[in-house]
């Protein structure tokens, strides 16, 4: 235990060099396109668009929903596209960055933060466009939209004990790459993103409910059009908190354990 609080130690006291790091990691991500930002907008978007065209249109999806269902659709699609290009980047992350390796004064410890934090810029950015359609179908911000911050840090802290994890085994297992573009798949199949939990027979419902982004995507929903504060679901949020702090000190005792051994794989 005072081996994982000394690693969050060093973590905090880098704070400026991972935004620093972070704010080049966005610069650069965005250099590399003639769009730039734009992208970070378009592909999301038109990953919406199909959906909301084979579901919403073709098979008459929102019914009973309270919202329109682009609505109820485009927060869903916000939370899971953050989290599987997260969860997809994280077995690259040190390897990408490998000519740090070798520095003596660097924790390579903070590029799964740095990773993280990108991931979360591209998050903010699209969520313009989520507040832009949510105002056109006449819902305007309200305190509510408050709770957003705090679902979006228990995600951020859900994905860095999740990124220490898979960057540190993704070095010695090159396969786990192919094991979580499947895994990233069956996720989005099985979070609400399109779909309501109520059109799944109760028993399975409980199964679904074990997945940790079912409990983020529907918080911002109920942030921000259902109006319904976190602490009314005690058992998820004990289960998710739960489920993330197990995360993160698995994350941590990994990254840990092989990072002496990275430089001689690498």
């Amino acid at each position: 235990m005072k081996k994982i609080i000394e690693f969050i130690k060093y973590i905090w006291m880098s704070k400026f060099l991972i935004a620093q790091m972070t704010k080049r990691e966005v610069g650069q991500q965005y250099r590399r396109s003639y769009l730039g930002v734009a992208w970070s907008l378009l592909e999301p978007l038109g990953f919406v668009a199909v959906l909301y065209l084979v579901f919403g249109i073709g098979l008459r999806g929102g019914r009973n929903l309270g919202v329109p269902f682009i609505v109820y659709l485009i927060s869903g699609i916000a939370v899971i596209n953050l989290f599987t290009k997260v969860f997809s980047q994280g077995p690259n992350v040190v390897r990408s960055n490998s000519y740090i390796l070798h520095k003596v004064n660097f924790r390579i410890s903070i590029l799964p933060i740095v990773s993280v934090l990108s991931s979360v810029v591209d998050h903010l950015i699209f969520m313009i466009p989520v507040t832009l359609i949510l105002v056109l179908n006449g819902i305007f911000p309200h305190l509510f939209w408050f709770q957003i911050i705090y679902y979006l840090f228990a995600l951020f802290i859900f994905m860095i004990g999740l990124t220490w994890f898979t960057s540190s085994v993704g070095i010695f297992f090159p396969d786990l790459s192919h094991i979580i573009s499947v895994l990233s798949r069956m996720i989005f199949y099985f979070t609400p993103v399109f779909w309501t939990i109520d059109a799944v027979p109760e028993k399975l419902q409980r199964i679904l409910k074990f997945n940790p982004l079912y409990y983020i995507a529907m918080g911002y929903r109920e942030s921000l059009f259902w109006d319904i504060p976190f602490w009314e679901h005690p058992k998820q949020t004990a289960y998710f908190w739960g489920w993330t702090i197990f995360m993160l000190i698995v994350g941590i005792l990994f990254f840990r354990r092989l990072r002496p051994y990275f430089a001689d794989v690498i």
